[in-house]
């Protein structure tokens, strides 16, 4: 699963790039211009990688946060059941 998430982040970027790279080969445009176009995309593409990275390494965090949480009421579980049977004894 994780292998084909970055399978499809590599696909996503090099996609990107390559799509500029199109762009400005076919772009009927002087390079100033081009220039200017590129800088703009690049800064798109750059907060639409960015905001998505973000999300996700929010989503991992919020995962993470609850496998820990249950792993530790799980311990405690088990440290208390412990404890009460030496006390029986």
């Amino acid at each position: 699963m994780k292998e084909d998430r970055k399978d499809f982040v590599s696909g996503f970027v090099l996609g990107g790039l390559l799509g500029v790279l199109l762009g400005v080969v076919l772009a009927p445009k002087p390079g100033s211009e081009t220039r200017e176009d590129l800088l703009k995309k690049f800064g798109e593409l750059k907060g639409m990688v960015s905001s998505d990275l973000v999300e996700k390494v929010r989503n991992l965090t919020v995962k993470k946060k609850n496998t820990v949480k249950k792993s530790s009421k799980k311990s405690v579980g088990k440290a208390e059941g412990k404890s009460t049977n030496r006390t029986k004894k």
